[in-house]
């Protein structure tokens, strides 16, 4: 018997393709429906840090330094990666002292800079593993994949690479997957991946913040790194939830793009890859940070939505965008009262 059957009491031989979707918060509403993304309207927005921005950033002291003990303190840090490092560090030497590069890291923000975006909508959330099971596994139709609002609040066993299992949340985002499975899933439901500015764009709104919820560090509004404190409304099963963190939302709502896992996105073009997107050849990359590469003493600069982002593929999440909404409705589904923002 699986650990699914002895939690549900399915027995073996009504084990369908609809048996762990007994499980759902109705209405059923899908992936398509408009709870499930955010809309981020075309026009100007900020990207990148300014001078005094990155100032800002690395005066930040949680352990009360002052500012001539933390730019010593960046300068030994910069100096000992120089020492250490087997690559050109000729860029590292430029930056002293307001670098943003954090020791072991090793990537900084872009500087800031005005860029025009269209309007498009990208997914409230990380899409979770449920998701593409009912995608990978089910095979299911786009109309019929579910939205985080159709996912149950509840614990679920997962057997771990340690031979043992483990309990966690049924809102866990999916992990690890080829990039051919994430570009099918994308392709399925009419999405691709976003662009590094269109993801930043999302997270920051057009204002310039630091963070998705302002300019001032809250390490309560997301899981930025082990062994956190976490708020008291926060279970530490459902803390990698997608939806764990409603306070750390970006101006448009979208959620998780601060802490939890780093994300698909294309970046700029490299040797490694290539994916024509809107006429510009680009390759996939990732944004945003892995709270395990955080730590409590860095987390304010290593999960800053303006870094540059890296090329690690490993504990990577993705959340598509949608360059129109969809016009033509599902069979099945009222038209009007799940109708998107018009395209």
């Amino acid at each position: 018997m699986s650990a699914f059957e002895w939690l549900t009491g399915n027995p073996k031989k009504r084990r369908s393709k609809y048996s762990e979707l007994d499980f759902f918060a109705p209405p059923f509403r899908g992936i398509l429906h408009p709870d499930n993304w955010c809309e981020v309207p075309g026009g100007e927005a900020q990207l990148g840090l300014t001078p005094e921005q990155a100032k800002k950033v690395w005066l930040y002291s949680p352990e009360g330094k002052t500012e001539n003990e933390m730019i010593q303190a960046m300068q030994d840090e910069v100096e000992a990666d120089i020492r250490n490092s087997k690559h050109d560090t000729s860029w590292l030497e430029k930056s002293i002292p307001y670098n943003l590069v954090s020791s072991g890291f090793n990537y900084s923000p872009i500087p800031a800079r005005i860029v025009t975006l269209p309007t498009f909508y990208i997914s409230r959330c990380q899409i979770t593993e449920m998701q593409m099971r009912d995608f990978i596994r089910y095979e299911m139709p786009a109309e019929q994949i579910r939205g985080i609002t159709d996912l149950p609040r509840l614990r679920r066993w997962r057997f771990s690479l340690r031979d043992n299992w483990s309990i966690q949340s049924s809102r866990e985002p999916f992990r690890l997957g080829s990039r051919s499975e994430v570009f099918a899933f994308c392709e399925h439901i009419g999405a691709r991946l976003p662009t590094a500015d269109e993801w930043e764009k999302a997270a920051r709104g057009t204002d310039g913040r630091l963070y998705p919820w302002g300019d001032e560090w809250d390490e309560s509004r997301g899981f930025f790194y082990y062994d956190q404190p976490l708020p008291d409304d926060i279970d530490p099963i459902d803390s990698n939830a997608v939806d764990a963190y409603p306070r750390g939302a970006s101006p448009y709502g979208v959620l998780g793009m601060a802490g939890g896992y780093s994300e698909m996105a294309f970046v700029e073009r490299s040797a490694e890859s290539e994916y024509l997107v809107n006429g510009e050849w680009l390759s996939i990359g990732v944004k945003g940070c892995h709270r395990r590469d955080g730590d409590a003493s860095r987390a304010h600069i290593q999960h800053l939505v303006a870094n540059k982002g890296h090329r690690s593929f490993k504990w990577v999440a993705f959340r598509p965008m949608l360059e129109k909404w969809p016009r033509q409705q599902w069979r099945g589904v009222d038209a009007a009262r799940t109708a998107g923002p018009e395209s």
